[in-house]
């Protein structure tokens, strides 16, 4: 009998404009059963954000905001694990509580979970927001959360990653991201899916 083939989630955390949504498409293309989901995109086409200036909303107005996209974003990904073998998403993920819903979804469905941290210089982050004139908002409100975020960024911690099993890794975008993301799949074993 042909042993089933344990399934996960990958996660491409980190803060805006450094790079995680182009890691994670080339990480699902490198895979063969591996299904991108494009965190902006289900952003832009939600009311979620809508109305929101992340420059000046209170934190608790953006964190109680970002906290049901989080839920609503777990509800999908849980489908998308049924049908894949895994699921490649970018997302801030800068908070615990945002991870939690992941981690969540991830046990819900028996799903081994990958977090990859995605890094950058900040002012190789701010070059790329002011070039990139297709979010939801102005790049320089994208950069006043960029600052907002990096204050509170809340990094996994050992107690994290052992009380949910979660795979780690690394890439730092500023250098050439393709051969970081054979070396993952590489070191991670992850050349069968």
């Amino acid at each position: 009998m042909a042993q089933k083939k344990r399934k996960i989630l990958v996660i491409f955390y980190g803060l805006p404009g450094t790079g995680k949504t182009t890691a994670c498409k080339l990480f699902a293309k490198k895979l063969r059963d591996c299904y991108f989901f494009d965190s902006d995109e289900y952003g832009k086409k939600t009311d979620f954000f809508r109305g929101i200036d992340f420059g000046s909303s209170s934190d608790e107005a953006l964190q109680r905001r970002r906290m049901e996209f989080y839920m609503a974003k777990a509800d999908i990904i849980g489908n998308l694990i049924e049908g894949n073998a895994c699921v490649a998403l970018a997302s801030g993920c800068d908070r615990k509580e945002y991870r939690e819903i992941l981690y969540s979804t991830a046990h819900r469905y028996h799903t081994g979970i990958m977090m990859v941290e995605v890094a950058c210089p900040d002012n190789v982050a701010k070059k790329r927001m002011m070039e990139n004139k297709g979010h939801v908002s102005s790049p320089e409100k994208r950069w006043e959360l960029y600052q907002r975020m990096k204050q509170s960024f809340q990094p996994i911690g050992l107690l994290e990653k052992w009380r949910h099993a979660i795979i780690t890794g690394s890439i730092r975008s500023e250098f050439e991201v393709a051969s970081q993301i054979d070396e993952l799949i590489r070191k991670r074993s992850l050349e069968e899916i």
